[in-house]
């Protein structure tokens, strides 16, 4: 059997296609869900306001110290446009806010960008299991992409040969009839009447169907694949 590229690509797209489809489904599910899950927590912060700038190291031991909540998974962020300090808790996935003029806590809101980065395709579940299926899920948005592409760009065309026999004529051209290129059709055209030598005139060549000749005064329908095999000769008008 001969597997071709389009085949392949033919059997990618299909299969990867719809992985790729129970997969987004999930995404989806999961973009709705999990907001919802992972709400935003108050902190209270217990610290007075600082009549100066707070430098990076006093948001850090404000940190250290568990002012803004448990300090293993936080992180801290400079915004110098802005003059503010932006505390992420990762195990949380909350991001907190902090006037870098005077230590006070602007805003507390959730991480949506690291939630679904962590948590979608089934992270919440596993996180080891949701890196699993992200990474053939790329690669497979990759290759279904590429043959997406090829099924696209070079449809499946059959090249046909070029017309031979009787089907290489035009409609109302004349033709001596010789044989064909097999005796089964041979024996075929003899039990309608077209023998070697026999001068006929091809009428009309149908899409699909048989061949319609005129032979002897009599119209003969012929089957495709015998006219295919006829071996003529034209007849100059």
């Amino acid at each position: 059997m001969k597997v071709t590229l389009l085949k392949w690509s033919r059997f990618l797209h299909k299969w990867l296609g719809i992985y790729i489809a129970i997969f987004t489904i999930l995404w989806v599910f999961e973009l709705i869900i999990l907001p919802s899950l992972y709400s935003v927590k108050p902190v209270v912060d217990s610290s007075n306001p600082s009549a100066t700038s707070l430098s990076i190291q006093q948001v850090a031991d404000r940190i250290a110290s568990g002012a803004y909540g448990s300090p293993e998974h936080m992180e801290l962020r400079y915004q110098p446009e802005r003059q503010h300090y932006i505390v992420a808790d990762n195990s949380t996935f909350t991001l907190l806010t902090i006037n870098a003029m005077n230590g006070q806590v602007i805003s507390q809101k959730l991480d949506y960008d690291a939630l679904l980065m962590k948590k979608t395709g089934l992270g919440w579940l596993n996180e080891t299991l949701g890196e699993f299926l992200k990474i053939p899920f790329q690669i497979f948005f990759v290759i279904l992409s590429i043959t997406g592409l090829h099924l696209i760009l070079f449809p499946h065309i059959k090249k046909k040969k070029a017309p031979e026999g009787l089907l290489a004529l035009a409609p109302g051209q004349k033709f001596l009839f010789k044989s064909t290129s097999s005796t089964e059709d041979m024996a075929k055209t003899a039990s309608i009447g077209l023998l070697p030598g026999v001068q006929a005139t091809l009428l009309y060549i149908p899409r699909r169907g048989p061949v319609v000749i005129s032979a002897r005064n009599t119209r003969i329908a012929v089957a495709r694949s015998v006219a295919n095999s006829f071996i003529i000769a034209p007849v100059e008008a």
